[in-house]
């Protein structure tokens, strides 16, 4: 984030000495920096503390879950899982793969019943996200409901009775013993590991411009270190449970969504999309994009950074810096308001104005613009910078002379040759694919 740099230079120009010799302004700049550095820091270190705490909280959550469930599976930013109050009967929506499993613990031979099924599936059609935020066993959202009645899952709450009737009848059932394994185990750890290395991606993106891989490299070191602790805490809570005396069931029936062409999927978000596009001047194409490759259009998207929503805003990143340099407004915003489609909208497009015409405005090309952007989005200015600097800085304006001296093709390719991440090169590819689709269709 460049937002702590935008108050810096407002605060060095307010307070330097307008008499000054220059061995006085380079005694006070020196000053000032370190003063800087100190609030860079403490800053860093915030946020270090608001992921530790989320993290902490999805913790002990899946612990609840895993007293029922072998896999503990949670939502993320393509995948909305809740849980009935019991934790017997779970709900999962995959907005990738297009389909709704339900699922029931039970003794064995005890299967669930059709209408039991049913009566989940009615609810899930009815949810709005409102509803679902309300009810976030992570996020602590009650008493502070969010005003939208969009639901979840547009294409259930629009389907006729009879669709709905003939996807439940092409279910597939699946019966399955509850085992609490080791590969199950593996996989929960190797989440872990995910979930910190999003985490590294998004507490770089709060160094300064001018701060060195030492800090970094600290900060790294230490959600290394807490990455050990989750996994050991884990393995032991999971050890608990591998000699499972109950012996249950786990009985599951897959639902297929609508198969709906990309039109179709864009629809319920597309009036917002086009506002905002419109008044940050960013291409439409770019705004769904960012939205496709963020959650596949699930309102209810969230991250283990912690980011939430449509186009996966981090409260205390890029929802602050909007609020801030745009909006005039000191705090971060809430998950609740995230999860609401026309307000992530607008924080998603204001980021990527941000982006385009403040942090790197001085790349001259578009379209080398445009792939910075679609990567700063992900990663940071910074760490596009860091790509083109020989010296690895994070400074944009050192980087510019590279960027503008390359083709954009060259700027693209570069790009996913030295990305610090390969979570970042991935997603260019992936951003630039969708935009080019958006490009396409007549919207």
């Amino acid at each position: 984030m460049r937002l702590s740099w935008l108050i810096a230079g407002a605060c060095l120009t307010a307070a330097t000495p307008i008499s000054a010799t220059d061995d006085e302004f380079e005694q006070f700049s020196a000053n000032y920096m370190q003063e800087f550095e100190q609030f860079s820091m403490s800053y860093m270190d915030e946020f270090e503390q608001y992921q530790q705490q989320y993290l902490a909280a999805l913790d002990q959550y899946r612990g609840t879950v895993l007293s029922n469930w072998d896999d503990g599976a949670l939502s993320d930013n393509k995948a909305y899982v809740s849980y009935s109050d019991d934790q017997n009967i779970r709900t999962q929506v995959d907005f990738d793969q297009q389909q709704v499993v339900i699922s029931v613990v039970h003794e064995p031979g005890q299967t669930p019943s059709p209408q039991q099924i049913q009566q989940q599936l009615d609810k899930l059609t009815q949810l709005t996200v409102a509803q679902a935020a309300a009810n976030d066993p992570i996020e602590s959202t009650k008493g502070s409901v969010s005003a939208s009645q969009q639901a979840v899952v547009p294409s259930l709450n629009q389907a006729s009775k009879s669709d709905l009737d003939k996807m439940f009848a092409l279910a597939t059932v699946a019966t399955r013993e509850r085992h609490y394994d080791k590969a199950r185990l593996a996989t929960l750890e190797k989440q872990i590991e995910q979930q910190e290395q999003a985490s590294a991606i998004a507490l770089e993106q709060q160094l300064a411009d001018n701060q060195q891989d030492g800090e970094l490299r600290q900060a790294q070191a230490r959600i290394t270190q807490r990455a050990k602790q989750r996994q050991t805490k884990l393995a032991q809570e999971y050890a608990k449970r591998i000699n499972d005396p109950a012996k249950k069931q786990i009985t599951s029936y897959t639902i297929s969504l609508p198969k709906d062409k990309l039109e179709q999927q864009v629809q319920p978000y597309l009036a917002d999309a086009v506002t905002q596009a419109e008044k940050w001047q960013i291409d439409l194409s770019l705004v769904l994009a960012i939205m496709r490759a963020e959650s596949s259009f699930n309102p209810m998207a969230r991250s283990h950074i912690p980011a939430f929503g449509l186009m996966q805003i981090v409260p205390a990143s890029a929802g602050l810096d909007v609020n801030q340099t745009l909006f005039n407004i000191k705090q971060k915003p809430s998950s609740t308001q995230l999860y609401q489609a026309p307000y992530n909208t607008q924080i998603g497009s204001a980021y990527l104005h941000i982006l385009n015409s403040r942090y790197l405005k001085g790349i001259t090309n578009p379209k080398s613009r445009r792939y910075c952007v679609i990567a700063a989005y992900n990663t940071g200015a910074g760490n596009v910078a860091k790509a083109f600097n020989s010296d690895h800085s994070r400074s944009v304006k050192k980087a510019l002379t590279a960027i503008n001296n390359m083709q954009p093709d060259e700027v693209y390719q570069h790009l996913l040759g030295n990305l610090p991440y390969s979570e970042t090169q991935n997603y260019l590819a992936k951003v630039t694919k969708y935009d080019r689709e958006f490009q396409q269709l007549r919207l």
